[in-house]
């Protein structure tokens, strides 16, 4: 599984520009993740479920991953990839979010 971590929109949800990213391994469909440290501001989560391990969200010959994913405030995205304000946290003090993968 990869996370993505963004705090700034231009960049979001682009792998490789990422605030920071992160790496585990699925044990469990259902898990959890703490992302510790962080200071006060607007940021965005993108994840990713890298079945094949190639850090590489695949997709299909349209553009539509063939992994699954999920944005922070449980964004579907419908056409394209959802925007940066939509799926922005305001972290302002210690806050749990889930995402279920698409």
């Amino acid at each position: 599984m990869q996370i993505g971590l963004y705090n700034n929109a231009k960049d979001f949800p682009k792998v490789g520009k990422e605030y920071k990213r992160f790496y585990f391994k699925v044990t469990n469909w259902k898990m959890s993740y703490t992302i510790k440290n962080l200071v006060k501001g607007k940021y965005a989560v993108a994840i990713f479920y890298d079945k094949n391990s190639d850090k590489v969200c695949n997709r299909n010959f349209v553009g539509i991953p063939t992994e699954k994913y999920g944005f922070s405030n449980d964004i579907k995205p419908v056409l394209s990839a959802p925007s940066f304000e939509d799926t922005q946290i305001v972290l302002d003090q210690n806050k749990t979010i889930q995402i279920k993968l698409q």
